[in-house]
């Protein structure tokens, strides 16, 4: 069983960063490498992984753009900013933006913990961690 937690306003404070849509919208997408954690995402991500749980991050490639070449530096950066913030997870899964979450679950019993409505309708079972966005964790 894994308890999967999704980057973008969850462990990863990726709106906050300065132009973050425009600079998406232009083929940058170092600003991954710019965003800060999220400490009450983290902690959360923390506990499970104190209490023995597998401890994966399931995260989207570009919604608009998508090349081979933006797809491999989304992953990259995604990547190295999980690295870079000292966080050690035991699966990495980039999807593309149009698949859903669930599809990649290694098991029905898999907990999810995300900020995204239509992945908390579509999980398909009660296994759900809802971040509200107005938190501001």
């Amino acid at each position: 069983m894994v308890v999967w937690f999704d980057m973008n306003n969850v462990i990863c404070d990726f709106y906050k960063v300065e132009d973050v849509y425009a600079r998406l919208d232009n083929g940058d997408n170092s600003v991954y490498l710019e965003a800060s954690v999220i400490p009450k995402g983290i902690a959360l991500m923390n506990t499970y992984k104190e209490e023995g749980y597998k401890i994966g991050i399931i995260t989207r490639l570009s919604k608009k753009l998508r090349s081979e070449k933006i797809d491999i530096e989304t992953y990259i950066n995604k990547y190295n900013w999980v690295i870079h913030n000292g966080i050690n997870v035991d699966v990495f899964k980039l999807i593309p933006y149009e698949d859903n979450k669930w599809e990649y679950r290694e098991s029905d019993d898999d907990i999810i913990v995300d900020d995204d409505e239509r992945v908390w309708r579509e999980w398909g079972n009660s296994n759900i961690v809802r971040i509200v966005k107005e938190d501001n964790m």
